[in-house]
């Protein structure tokens, strides 16, 4: 599958950015062996003072109501299912592997706070990518004093193919060598 760039420029100096929408996956190794699955946000970076992968922020609450519902369905499955007849079909295995995937994501929510490292420098001096309906980034202001703009696209432009990556962290967000 071909992937669509954006192009980004400053109104007020000759910046311009790529902003690629490559297939990656973020995984966090906490150390207990534990590893989490993550997504990455598109942003700026202002050490690298550019447009770059960033952590994805994850808000506890929706996980945390999630958690608590996975729960209690758990518990009436194994209440009506019974303990013999649930270890010959597997019982509820589906929902206790939810459980523990959305354990994990609040685990990862709950270590990062407000922190999104950039995934090149690792800086927290980041922000999220956020263009509104015109394509203007409106609470950000460039070095030049301007403001970043999403370029209109050409349907003609070239397309990418990316191989999907993945992003080893540790648990403070830092890329684990390797």
């Amino acid at each position: 599958m071909s992937i669509a760039s954006g192009y980004v420029a400053c109104t007020g100096c000759d910046f311009s950015g790529v902003v690629q929408y490559r297939p990656i996956r973020v995984i966090y190794h906490f150390n207990d062996g534990t590893k989490v699955k993550s997504d990455r946000d598109i942003g700026w970076c202002r050490q690298c003072k550019a447009i770059s992968d960033i952590e994805s922020r994850t808000d506890p609450a929706p996980l945390q109501a999630r958690l608590v519902e996975l729960q209690a369905k758990a518990a009436s499955l194994s209440h009506l299912i019974g303990r013999a007849f649930g270890k010959l079909t597997g019982g509820n295995d589906d929902v206790k592997k939810e459980i523990a995937v959305i354990q994990g994501q609040l685990r990862l929510a709950r270590s990062q706070g407000n922190r999104a490292r950039c995934l090149e420098c690792g800086s927290e001096h980041t922000l999220r990518l956020a263009f509104d309906e015109r394509g203007v980034w409106g609470g950000f202001v460039h070095d030049c004093g301007g403001s970043l703009f999403l370029e209109p696209s050409d349907p003609d432009a070239p397309r990418f193919a990316f191989s999907p990556e993945t992003i080893d962290l540790d648990q403070d967000g830092f890329r684990i060598s390797g």
